[in-house]
Order: structure tokens, then C-alpha cells, then sequence
């Protein structure tokens, strides 16, 4: 998964938007199949900035902003275990 994670991000400034969103979109699928929470996460957060980066306009910030909190108390919970 190291990998696509680094083909996603490698895609972006090469302006292969779509192919980052779709690599992301594999991620989080894979994610989703192995029960890998963290790295689930972290792919539906890349692709949401991928999506306010490259459209479709407008990406509504609220969007985002729930991927973050969704996250962020994910990542909270298992820091404070």
C-alpha cells in the first residue's frame, strides 16, 4: 500500500490528477478490505485535498472538514490508549 500511497503523491505534480484520485481510491479500498483504519483514513483525507485542489468546483470545505474530524479522532483515541 507504501506504494500507491507514493505513486498518488508522485502523480500530483505531474498534473495526473485523475490518476492520484483513482490510485487514493484503491488505497482506501484495500484499506477498507485488510481493516487498515489509519491508512484508510489518510487516503479519503489525500483525496479530499486532491478534490478542493482539482475540482469539481466548489468542493464544499465542509466536505473536508469532516474527513478531518473523522480522522483526527481516530488518531486521538489510539494516541490516548
Amino acid at each position: 500500500m507504501v506504494v500507491t500511497q507514493r505513486l498518488a503523491e508522485a502523480c500530483l505534480p505531474l498534473g495526473h490528477h485523475t490518476r492520484s484520485q483513482e490510485l487514493l481510491g484503491e488505497m482506501i479500498e484495500t484499506a477498507r478490505a485488510t481493516g487498515d483504519r489509519p491508512s484508510e483514513l489518510y487516503a479519503r483525507l489525500e483525496r479530499a485535498r486532491v478534490q478542493l485542489l482539482t475540482g469539481p468546483d466548489p468542493t464544499p470545505l465542509e466536505a473536508i472538514r469532516r474527513e478531518a474530524d473523522v480522522a483526527f479522532a481516530h488518531f486521538t483515541h489510539l494516541l490516548e490508549r
